[in-house]
C-alpha cells in the first residue's frame, strides 16, 4: 500500500510540475505576443529623435545571400551584401559559384563550401574574401520570395529598356511584377534582378511596415539572424532609408562597380 501511495505521489508531483512548465511557457509566449502588439500600437520615432543621429561603424552588416530554387537544392546565385549605414550605402557582390575559397583550412569554391557543410560554412568562406569582417547569412528560396513580393504588392521596375523574362519582352517604362515573374528573372540574370530589386524595394515606403516586415521575412527566409539583431539596426536602416543620396552599389567579384543609384 505504501509502494501504490508513493507511486502516486511520485506521480502527482511529476503532474505538478509538468502543468507548472507548461503555464511558464504559455504565459512567456503571451507576454511575448503583447509585447509585440503594444510594439505595433506604438508611434514610429519622430524626426526630432533621428534628428542628432548618426549611424556607427558598429552598425554595418554583411551578409551572404543565397538563391535556391527549392530549399533542398543547391543554390543557383550568391550575393555579398554589405549594409553601411553610416555611408548612407547598400553595397552588392555578386559571388560565381565556381570562385575558390577558403573556410576552416579547406580550399574549395563556394558552391563546394555550401555542398560540404550549408549556408552557415558559405558564410565564412565569404567573409575570407572581405577580410574576414563578421557575415551573416539569407537563405531565399522561390515559394518564400514570392510571398515576400506579393506582400510588398508586386515591385515597380522603372526600366529603361526592353528586358527579357521566361521569353517575354517587358518595358520599356514602369513595369509590376509578381514574385513568380520575378524569381523567374532572378534565374536568368541574377546580376540585374536583385540589384534592380533592391533599388526598388529599398525605399521609405518600408517604415510604414517596419513592426511586422521581420515577420514577414523570418517566415519566408531561412537565416541565421536574430530578431534582436534587426531590432537594434533599426535607427540606422531608418536613417538609410531617409537619407535624400542613398545607394545601391553593384558589382561582380573580380570586375569594377558597375552600377550605383
Amino acid at each position: 500500500m505504501k509502494q501504490g501511495w508513493s507511486g502516486l505521489m511520485i506521480f502527482g508531483a511529476s503532474f505538478v510540475i509538468s502543468l507548472a512548465s507548461m503555464m511558464i511557457v504559455v504565459m512567456l509566449v503571451v507576454s511575448f505576443q503583447v509585447k509585440d502588439e503594444v510594439a505595433a500600437k506604438q508611434p514610429h520615432e519622430t524626426d526630432l529623435t533621428m534628428e542628432n543621429y548618426l549611424p556607427s561603424q558598429e552598425e554595418n552588416r554583411n551578409v551572404l545571400l543565397i538563391f535556391c530554387d527549392e530549399r533542398d537544392q543547391d543554390p543557383f546565385s550568391f550575393f555579398y551584401l554589405q549594409f553601411l549605414p553610416a555611408e548612407a550605402t547598400v553595397r552588392l557582390t555578386e559571388l560565381p559559384l565556381d570562385l575558390q575559397t577558403e573556410a576552416g583550412g579547406r580550399t574549395d569554391t563556394l558552391l563546394g563550401q555550401y555542398q560540404y557543410a550549408g549556408s552557415k560554412n558559405a558564410a565564412l568562406a565569404a567573409s575570407a574574401l572581405f577580410s574576414g569582417a563578421e557575415t551573416s547569412y539569407i537563405r531565399f528560396y522561390r515559394e518564400g520570395m514570392e510571398n515576400l513580393i506579393g506582400w510588398l504588392g508586386g515591385i515597380p521596375l522603372e526600366l529603361t529598356e526592353k528586358i527579357k523574362i521566361g521569353g517575354k519582352a517587358y518595358g520599356p517604362g514602369i513595369v509590376q511584377l509578381n514574385g513568380e515573374l520575378f524569381f523567374t528573372w532572378l534565374q536568368e540574370d541574377p546580376g540585374d534582378a536583385f540589384s534592380l530589386f533592391l533599388r526598388n524595394a529599398l525605399t521609405s515606403k518600408l517604415l510604414n511596415e517596419e513592426n511586422i516586415l521581420p515577420v514577414t521575412f523570418f517566415q519566408n527566409t531561412d537565416t541565421n539572424i536574430m530578431r534582436y539583431d534587426l531590432s537594434q539596426l533599426k535607427k540606422a536602416f531608418r536613417y538609410y532609408l531617409n537619407h535624400p543620396s542613398k545607394r545601391v552599389e553593384t558589382t561582380v567579384w573580380g570586375q569594377k562597380k558597375t552600377g550605383a543609384s
